[in-house]
């Protein structure tokens, strides 16, 4: 899951210091040990005081930089944490806005699909299509959300319907007219409703 600028900054940052505590442990147990053996604290002291004040003082150099990584794991792991967090508000945030989307936008494809159906009998109600028109305009902002695919589905069915409107209303008064008319269309526009479906079912199985 990607993070923002900030939580890369930071998550770069506590490597560095990792990689920096990583070359200081290494860095200090070279020098415990050529100067524990070159130099011991005591020369009066025989070999294995020697090697007792040597190890005592690579302990307390060894759990220095523990320490120091332990805390630098700890400010990592807080700074992972804050960041999955955040993405995953980032994904219910989308969800939030994405399911509802897909809803919105069918019922207006499928209000649209009845208004124009009283054609089966010859009928047409102009005002009534001219809302269904409006619902579609209303949910134009929710394809934004969806899928491209979904998005061009149902921008195809709206291009499809309006132009039957505009073709009932301004070329074809007679009522069986209407009805052949309907019915050469109703296969398309029930395949694109049914494919609109399956692509919004498709988007959360």
């Amino acid at each position: 899951m990607p993070m923002n600028s900030g939580s890369s900054r930071t998550t770069t940052i506590v490597l560095g210091l990792l990689y920096f505590v990583l070359l200081v442990c290494a860095f200090c147990g070279s020098w415990v040990a050529v100067v524990g053996w070159k130099n011991p604290l005591d020369p009066n002291l025989n070999l294995s005081a020697q090697w007792k004040n040597f190890g005592a003082i690579a302990t307390v150099i060894t759990g220095a930089i523990s320490s120091m990584m332990a805390a630098i794991l700890s400010i990592y792991n807080v700074s992972a944490q804050a960041a999955a967090a955040e993405g995953l508000e980032k994904v219910k945030h989308v969800l939030d806005k994405r399911i509802p989307a897909h809803g919105s936008l069918y019922a207006a494809a499928v209000n649209y699909y009845r208004a124009l159906a009283p054609l089966e009998t010859g009928n047409f109600n102009f005002n009534d299509v001219e809302t269904a028109e409006t619902k579609m305009k209303n949910s134009e902002e929710f394809v934004v959300y969806v899928a491209e695919d979904y998005a061009q589905a149902w921008r195809a069915f709206w291009q499809n319907v309006r132009f039957m409107k505009e073709n009932v209303h301004k070329n074809i008064p007679d009522a069986n007219m209407r009805k052949q008319y309907w019915k050469d269309e109703v296969k398309k526009l029930g395949a694109q409703l049914e494919n609109l479906e399956n692509l919004a079912r498709k988007q959360f199985a």
